[in-house]
C-alpha cells in the first residue's frame, strides 16, 4: 500500500471524478454531506495548489482522498472546544470511493492523517461529520475522536444542516 501523498495537477481530474462517485453513493442513502457545493473542483484545485490535498493509493489506484488543512469553519467559533492550545489540523472531505469502502481504507486514511499531524507539530485534529452518517460518526468514535459539540449548516438541504463536531489530541 503507498502512503498518504500530496495529489498533482495532473492527478485531479481522478480525484474529482471519485468525489463525483462518492457524492452520487451518498446522496442515493440519503447522506448529503458532500454535494454540488462542496467540494467543489475548485475548491480541489484551491487545495492542490496550496499541496493540502491528498490521495491515499493501493497499487497506484486511488484508494481515497482529503483536504488537510488549518482551515476552520466560521460556524465552529460557537464550539465549545477542549483542546485549544498549539497547532490545529482540520480534515476536510475525507472520502473512501464506493468501490473501495469495507476493505480498510478508511481506517488507513485517518490512520495517515494523524502521523501527518504529528509529524507536522500539530497539537490536535478537528473535523465535523454530518450527523445523519452512521458509518463515518461510529469510525471516529471508533478511533476515540471526541465529540465536542455540534453546528448547524444553513446551505445544506432542510433536515441535512446538522453537524457533529469532533477533535483529537495528537500522539506529538
Amino acid at each position: 500500500m503507498d502512503e498518504l501523498r500530496r495529489v498533482k495537477a495532473a492527478e485531479l481530474d481522478e480525484v474529482w471524478q471519485m468525489y463525483q462517485q462518492c457524492i452520487s453513493t451518498l446522496n442515493e442513502a440519503g447522506i448529503f454531506q458532500l454535494d454540488e457545493n462542496y467540494p467543489s473542483l475548485r475548491t480541489l484545485e484551491r487545495a492542490c495548489a496550496a499541496q493540502s490535498l491528498f490521495a491515499l493509493r493501493d497499487d497506484g489506484q486511488l484508494a481515497g482522498a482529503v483536504i488537510l488543512d488549518e482551515q476552520q469553519a466560521a460556524e465552529w467559533s460557537e464550539v465549545h472546544w477542549q483542546l485549544t492550545e498549539g497547532k490545529t489540523l482540520v480534515i476536510h472531505a475525507l472520502a473512501i470511493p464506493a468501490l473501495q469502502q469495507g476493505r480498510g481504507y478508511g481506517r488507513r486514511l485517518l490512520q495517515s492523517c494523524e502521523a501527518y499531524a504529528t509529524t507536522n507539530g500539530y497539537q490536535q485534529i478537528r473535523l465535523d461529520v454530518y450527523s445523519g452518517n452512521p458509518v463515518a460518526l461510529s469510525i471516529y468514535e471508533k478511533f476515540n475522536y471526541r465529540k465536542v459539540g455540534f453546528v448547524d449548516f444553513d446551505f445544506k438541504p432542510e433536515g441535512c444542516q446538522r453537524y457533529y463536531c469532533y477533535e483529537k489530541k495528537t500522539a506529538s
